[in-house]
C-alpha cells in the first residue's frame, strides 16, 4: 500500500477534544461519492474540521433523531453529508479477510468501527475503486483507506487483506471487535431534519 498523504486529527483538534473521528470519516467518504481527485489535497479541509467543527458537531449530536438504530452521533454525522448507512447496520467482521470480502461492491464506500478493550473506539474509511465487471473484479481495482490518525493509503485490492492484517495489529493491539457497514447517498431527508432550526453543515 502506498501512503497519499499523512493526517493525525490530534495535531488539529481543539485543547481538551477527544475526536472527530466519525466526522472526519464522514467528510472523506462524502469526497470520495462526489469528487475522487480532491482527496489528493484533502488534508487542508480535514485539519480545518478539527478546528472549527468539532465542538459545533458535538452539540448536534442532540438533535438527531432518537429513532436511529445506529445511534445519535451516526445519525447526525451521515445526515450532515447527505449520506446514510445502508439498512441502518452495522455487520461484525473478526477478522481483514472478513472485511475485505464484506467490501463486495466497488465504487463504494465503507466505514469501519473499532472497539477497544477497556472502552472506547476508533472510525475508519475506505472505498473500492475498478472495474465492477470481469472474471477477477472482485480482486482488481484499488482500495483506498483513510484513519484520521494515521492518513489515507492506496494499493491493489489484491494486496490490501495482508496489508490490513498487519496494520490493524500494529496500530490497534487492544482491539476487541470490528463492525462494517455500506455507506450510500440518501435518498430522502429524514422528516426531523427539515424543520426550522435544524443543524445544517454549510
Amino acid at each position: 500500500m502506498k501512503t497519499v498523504w499523512t493526517f493525525d486529527q490530534s495535531s488539529a483538534l481543539p485543547k481538551g477534544h477527544k475526536g472527530v473521528c466519525m466526522q472526519l470519516v464522514a467528510y472523506w467518504l462524502s469526497l470520495m461519492q462526489h469528487d475522487k481527485s480532491e482527496n489528493e489535497t484533502a488534508t487542508t479541509e480535514l485539519a480545518t474540521l478539527c478546528k472549527s467543527e468539532a465542538q459545533k458537531l458535538q452539540r448536534a449530536y442532540t438533535k438527531a433523531g432518537q429513532d436511529q438504530s445506529v445511534g445519535a452521533d451516526e445519525a447526525v454525522t451521515w445526515q450532515l453529508r447527505k449520506l446514510r448507512l445502508k439498512d441502518d447496520i452495522y455487520t461484525p467482521c473478526a477478522t481483514a479477510t472478513e472485511i475485505v470480502d464484506f467490501m463486495d461492491e466497488k465504487r463504494k464506500g465503507y466505514s469501519m468501527g473499532i472497539y477497544f478493550t477497556g472502552g472506547g473506539g476508533h472510525a475508519l474509511g475506505f472505498w473500492r475503486f475498478g472495474k465492477s465487471k470481469g472474471l477477477f473484479s472482485k480482486f482488481s481495482g484499488h482500495t483506498y483507506f483513510f484513519d484520521p490518525n494515521a492518513g489515507c493509503y492506496k494499493g491493489d485490492t489484491s494486496e490490501f487483506k495482508s496489508w490490513l492484517a498487519s496494520f490493524t495489529s500494529n496500530e490497534y493491539p487492544k482491539t476487541r471487535k470490528m463492525e462494517m457497514a455500506k455507506v450510500e447517498q440518501q435518498q430522502e431527508a429524514r422528516k426531523h431534519w427539515q424543520g426550522a432550526g435544524a443543524f445544517r453543515y454549510g
